[in-house]
């Protein structure tokens, strides 16, 4: 590939030598390149010269990963591939991965990967959110910038352990339960189930104690529990 520039009139420049230059911008970083030149003035154009001698533009850190794609996704993880970018004169020797569950990466995970690599899988995400990820490229020169992320969507899955239930109220032969809702997990929590047991505080045997289940339908946080055993000590679990 190369490109034609029209430099236009223009200041007569010397170096030390007596030659005339003029700057040539916009190059690629670790390219080699060769300079022809002719010459315009009012009775037309000249031939073009011979080509100079070729020289190295010096090497830069390698362009954004840009093309970052998402292989495979479970309910807290996924899982990226990416293409080698351009190394604009020197081997890209690692990557850098981060990801996050937010666009503006404000607060990140992150990983080094080899540069014999171009896939690492991004965790410890929430079920039934949305995981971002970004890929930024390194060689000799240092750390090119990170290429635009890419968004994976969790997976739904069971919703998180609700913590213990309270009992807030206790009368002769009812307990009143409260509990903190759970997150849902990317599905809409459908209904409850309350384990209440007798303890072995008055010294019955297992078969004698009072143990039962109680379903709660509905996203509820509180619920009575009723008949119970008159003067003894429950504990309750919920799931």
């Amino acid at each position: 590939a190369g490109a034609t520039w029209d430099l236009g009139p223009w200041e007569l420049v010397l170096d030390t030598d007596g030659h005339q230059y003029q700057g040539i911008h916009h190059l690629r970083p670790g390219k080699a390149y060769r300079v022809c030149a002719r010459t315009i003035n009012a009775e037309g154009i000249s031939e073009w010269s011979e080509n100079s001698t070729a020289f190295y533009t010096e090497p830069a850190p390698p362009d954004p990963v840009a093309e970052v794609n998402v292989e495979d996704t479970s309910s807290t993880s996924f899982e990226i591939s990416w293409e080698v970018p351009y190394g604009h004169g020197e081997s890209v020797t690692e990557y850098w991965v981060q990801w996050c569950a937010e666009e503006n990466f404000r607060v990140v995970k992150e990983l080094k990967v080899p540069a014999s690599e171009t896939t690492a899988v991004c965790d410890g995400l929430t079920p039934g959110t949305t995981g971002f990820a970004r890929v930024a490229a390194a060689n000799k020169c240092g750390y090119g910038a990170f290429g635009p992320p890419v968004d994976a969507d969790m997976k739904d899955d069971v919703p998180q352990c609700p913590q213990r239930p309270r009992a807030i109220e206790v009368g002769p032969i009812h307990a009143k339960l409260s509990w903190m809702l759970p997150y849902d997990c990317g599905e809409k929590i459908t209904h409850f189930w309350i384990r209440y047991s007798e303890t072995e505080t008055d010294g019955r045997s297992e078969r004698e104690r009072d143990k039962g289940e109680f379903l709660v339908v509905g996203r509820k946080h509180s619920c009575i529990l009723a008949p119970m055993l008159s003067e003894r000590e429950y504990t309750f679990e919920i799931a």
